[in-house]
């Protein structure tokens, strides 16, 4: 080998060295680390949340494909790692670890936190930037010291007994009261059971104009069964004059005596006028109206 290619290896072999020192002092001087977490008070199955903060030259880049994985430890497990803060324009970046106890212990004692290299790029310089081991302390849940009762297994406790008492009479209310206002829909509005019961004249004469029955009948036969129901309510045939001996015979029918008398004159003019066929279905609604009121005033009830 000639002298000059010998000075040339020496020179590049120089240059490279300063490269590296170059690398070595930006990582000793321009890179800090902090770790920040709870240094006690843990016991088996336990989170520990860590922040790690790097801050290096504004410019620098972080190599995510070099962060920490999860996985198994001896001690303790690495569960999630986090970016919580990526800013190169500053040269921060701050990490989120989730670290979880997974062994228990017999006594008091440091565990340590598993230490871990991430790599910061600036330029075509890559710098290794190291978090090395942190304790923590972590605590039995059981005291050192048990006895043979104490380590046995026992049987898995019952489960407690909920109060049922209260909830029963409730439902048992609940029930009865549902119960009541059904039964009272039902005898209201004439529905079975009570549709077959002994019913009043206002009531069956109701029962006659619902439905298809009542559908089929025409003008003239709806005033009949009116007039039907207005007879056996006076236990005799009741015309026109005679609606103040109806109300003196049944009082209850007093408050309806402008309707009473409207229906009675509509009759007239159905039965004895020149033109009966001026009747029209007003007025078998008008009959139905009225008949439903009787029947509220026959129960005991308002019309």
């Amino acid at each position: 080998m000639s002298r000059w290619r010998r000075l040339a290896w020496l020179a590049m072999f120089g240059q490279a060295m300063f490269a590296f020192s170059v690398a070595g002092a930006y990582a000793a001087n321009d890179v800090h680390v902090e770790s920040h977490y709870r240094e006690a008070g843990y016991f088996i199955g336990d989170v520990i949340d860590e922040v790690v903060d790097i801050t290096a030259t504004p410019g620098a880049t972080l190599v995510e494909e070099t962060l920490p994985r999860s996985g198994d430890g001896q001690w303790i497990e690495l569960r999630e790692v986090d970016v919580q803060e990526n800013a190169p324009e500053h040269g921060r970046f701050k990490l989120h670890l989730r670290w979880q106890l997974f062994k228990a212990l017999r006594e008091t004692r440091t565990i340590p936190l598993p230490a871990f290299t991430v790599n910061l790029r600036h330029g075509q310089t890559v710098l290794p930037v190291k978090i090395h081991e942190r304790q923590v302390m972590v605590s039995p849940l059981l005291p050192v010291i048990l006895d043979t009762s104490q380590t046995s297994l026992r049987p898995d406790s019952l489960p407690p007994l909920r109060d049922t008492v209260r909830p029963m009479r409730h439902t048992l209310l609940a029930l009865a009261l549902t119960l009541t206002a059904a039964l009272w829909l039902l005898w209201r509005h004439d529905k079975p059971p009570f549709r077959w019961a002994a019913a009043g004249p206002f009531t069956l004469a109701c029962r006659r104009l619902r439905g298809r029955q009542g559908r089929k009948l025409s003008v003239a036969q709806s005033f009949t069964v009116a007039h039907h129901a207005f007879n056996q309510a006076a236990g005799r045939t009741v015309f026109a004059s005679d609606v103040p001996l109806l109300l003196k015979l049944r009082p209850e029918l007093a408050r309806l005596r402008p309707e009473i008398e409207v229906f009675y004159a509509r009759s007239a003019r159905v039965f004895f006028a020149e033109a009966p066929n001026a009747a029209s279905a007003d007025d078998v609604t008008a009959i139905k109206t009225l008949l439903a009121a009787c029947r509220a005033l026959e129960r005991g009830h308002k019309p």
